[in-house]
């Protein structure tokens, strides 16, 4: 590491201060070589948000910054990916295609992906969408949570947690179970 890391990591200990870094390793060395204490954005936002000392829109906001960044572990939830539609004028453009290919990868457990894809898809029927915008916005969460998973596995469960959630709405629920069948047929003929 730099000098200058350990430059910060003396003024922290000297200041009696919280190290704030998204660098885990500077956090790490900080602690074990000086006794410094650290900590990183996610859980300082949701620290603040649950003790309301920040707005749900700031948080939502806030997470949606750090989930399009290129940082790693950074857990979302439905009000993320919500908040990322918004941003993206209900497109599946930036910044909600990033925040949505973090349901996909292989670090992401399947089962914890594909309810907070459900949730967010329940929370979007209060959102005033077009349908063709809607449409696409299903689509490109299908395409990132089977993305480098089995897309027959995955389809299968998630109509199952649809089925449970939409359970009240039925309409909502066939118009999305629709979507799915529709996106996973042409998968079929594109791949």
């Amino acid at each position: 590491m730099l000098p200058e890391f350990f430059d910060t990591a003396l003024i922290v200990k000297d200041e009696n201060y919280l190290l704030f870094s998204e660098d885990e390793r500077l956090r790490q060395i900080s602690s074990f070589e000086f006794g410094v204490q650290g900590t990183w954005m996610q859980p300082t936002l949701q620290v603040l948000n649950d003790k309301n000392l920040i707005s749900k829109q700031k948080f939502d906001d806030a997470m949606v910054t750090l989930a399009s960044s290129n940082m790693e572990h950074i857990s979302i939830n439905a009000s993320t990916i919500l908040e990322s539609g918004r941003k993206s004028k209900w497109l599946p453009t930036f910044p909600f295609t990033r925040v949505v290919k973090r349901l996909g990868n292989n670090q992401s457990e399947l089962i914890s992906s594909l309810s907070v894809a459900v949730q967010f898809l329940f929370e979007l029927e209060n959102e005033i969408v077009i349908p063709e915008r809607h449409e696409g916005l299903v689509v490109s969460l299908l395409a990132n949570l089977t993305f480098e998973r089995n897309r027959r596995t995955t389809l299968k469960k998630l109509r199952q947690i649809v089925g449970n959630r939409f359970r009240l709405l039925p309409i909502q629920e066939r118009q999305i179970i629709n979507i799915i069948n529709t996106w996973e047929a042409t998968q079929s003929i594109i791949w």
